[in-house]
């Protein structure tokens, strides 16, 4: 992947760290394998991918890397501590490997967003929707705008000195 973005446009500037899953269950009722699964996309796939990018960077002794983790990382959520595991693991490992490559001239953030209007979002009852709006200062779901122009704000110029940083894009939710 690296090789083929190097070849088709002379260099690699910008990793944006998106994927996840969930296996939401209770705690105690949660089987191994939803544990695992979660862990290995969610947190596994960002230092991998982390891994495989930072030789090119580092040649180029240039680069921004920006990993999406969630408001949850940071407060909690009941039946979703995998999740909850790796979003707080995916800030854990920004703030890591922000230390180890600044002096390289990589930045490394995290953009932790909270209830975005999503097909996620959309399946919610009305009630539910409510009751989530009421932990939300500005009383309205982000959009996903609201999280692209984070992460191109990061992977641009204007974000050059900004780096082991998370931003959170929730409204209010988490201050």
């Amino acid at each position: 992947m690296i090789k083929e973005v190097v070849s088709q446009f002379g260099s690699l500037d910008v990793l944006v760290n998106n994927a996840g899953i969930t296996r939401d269950n209770l705690l105690m009722r949660m089987k191994e394998q939803e544990w695992d699964d979660v862990i290995d996309t969610n947190l596994k796939g960002v230092f991998n991918c982390i891994q495989k990018a930072t030789p090119q960077m580092l040649r180029q002794r240039s680069g921004a890397i920006i990993n999406l983790s969630s408001v949850v990382g940071a407060v909690g959520n009941p039946g979703q501590a995998n999740y909850v595991a790796t979003k707080a693991g995916v800030i854990g490992l920004t703030k890591s490997a922000a230390r180890e490559l600044a002096s390289r001239g990589i930045t490394v953030n995290a953009v932790a967003p909270g209830f975005i209007v999503s097909d996620m979002t959309d399946a919610l009852s009305d009630e539910l929707k409510e009751q989530m709006l009421t932990q939300i200062p500005l009383a309205r779901f982000g959009q996903d705008t609201d999280i692209a122009n984070t992460v191109a704000f990061l992977a641009s110029d204007k974000a050059k000195y900004i780096t082991g940083q998370t931003i959170h894009v929730n409204g209010g939710m988490y201050m």
